[in-house]
């Protein structure tokens, strides 16, 4: 959980950093001005074996930030939100708005994500018209970059870690499904972009300069690491469950470039900076 106060610090402002389950109620002595929510369980495996978990993160976890928002009076709450939120769209729509939506499935466990995402965005909204807690939604795409733990089943980590192991890079899929992905810099720059300068309630993040399939991205992450004669290759697992079915239109960013966001990072730069963080720690 990530504070913002002024509390002995003669500069002004700085962050707090709480090591802390959000799905316990929040005990935090001191004034707080601005609030970060971004805890969330985003590891595949968890949709399936652990989705009361991601729901109880997501739910819990939001009303106990917001209940600490709501006691300190903050003067910003951010919440970090998700793509999936919008579902299948039931448009041909290449890019979606923030007041497009579509269709999540309930009854499918792997739905636990974006439905409790989604139960935690209405929450934040009626916190902002109950009691009025100063609120902002960021919907992101996808993010990659360093310090990821490599771990959660994302398709850029899955390409980095065998590609800094030599392995060759494995498709799970045949390949043709189109990503935009935005680098860890950039969408930390529109987060605060949000936080500070936003007037609205919700704004989606993403970097859809570079759309790339996920053969493409495997392609290219072989491309940085030519020493290591590494290949794709395609195995496509029977049960895919775990994995996100329906079709996600690319996020319009258009609100937040109106803000002045804009983004530095091209793509192989990013994933060049990936691959030698994760080559060197």
């Amino acid at each position: 959980c990530l504070v913002f106060n002024s509390i002995d610090n003669p500069e002004g402002l700085i962050y707090i950093l709480i090591d802390k389950d959000v799905t316990e109620p929040i005990d935090y002595p001191n004034e707080i001005h601005y609030i970060i929510h971004a805890a969330s369980m985003v590891a595949r495996t968890d949709f399936m074996e652990n989705p009361i978990g991601v729901i109880s993160v997501n739910v819990s976890g939001t009303w106990n930030l917001l209940e600490l928002a709501r006691e300190k009076a903050v003067e910003g709450f951010l919440y970090l939100s998700s793509r999936e939120i919008y579902g299948e769209t039931l448009s041909e729509k290449r890019f979606i708005k923030e007041d497009d939506y579509g269709a999540v499935n309930p009854i499918l466990v792997r739905s636990c994500y974006p439905e409790s995402k989604r139960m935690a965005e209405n929450l934040c909204s009626c916190y902002s018209h109950q009691y009025s807690v100063p609120m902002r939604i960021a919907r992101l795409g996808h993010v990659y970059g360093p310090e990821y733990s490599l771990s959660s089943g994302r398709v850029w980590e899955e390409f980095i870690q065998m590609a800094v192991s030599g392995k060759d890079i494995v498709l799970n899929c045949d390949g043709k499904m189109e990503l935009a992905f935005t680098y860890v810099s950039d969408a930390v720059s529109g987060l605060f972009f949000v936080l500070l300068n936003g007037d609205e309630l919700v704004y989606n993040i993403s970097d859809t300069s570079e759309i790339v399939t996920v053969r493409g991205l495997a392609e290219l992450v072989v491309s940085l690491c030519p020493e290591k004669e590494l290949k794709v290759v395609v195995d496509i697992p029977e049960d895919r469950s775990g994995y996100l079915q329906s079709k996600v239109a690319f996020l319009d960013s258009g609100k937040v470039e109106e803000l002045e966001w804009r983004k530095t990072v091209l793509l192989t730069d990013g994933l060049k900076r990936t691959r030698t963080y994760f080559t060197t720690n």
